[in-house]
């Protein structure tokens, strides 16, 4: 028998969190593609993408624009913090 895998949380809420990532301000958005076009190049101001992007995170939870779970779930994905 196939073991099913659960496709949810305890809490109710989606295994999978890319639903995270959906429908960010596009500030936020354009910093999260150029840190990834950073790595993708080997760019050598990557420190500076990474510091741009954890600010763009920081200023869009601080602002409202983003709940602090997504803002966590970014800073793990892309900062690895």
């Amino acid at each position: 028998m196939d073991k099913q895998i659960n496709k949810y949380t305890d809490f109710g809420l989606p295994a999978n969190k890319s639903y995270l990532t959906k429908n960010l301000p596009e500030f936020l958005q354009k910093d999260i593609d150029s840190y990834l076009l950073g790595i993708e190049k080997n760019s050598s101001l990557l420190d500076c993408l990474w510091c741009e992007l954890y600010s763009s995170i920081n200023v869009a939870e601080n602002g409202n624009n983003i709940s602090s779970e997504q803002a966590k779930y970014l800073r793990e994905i892309h900062l690895d913090i």
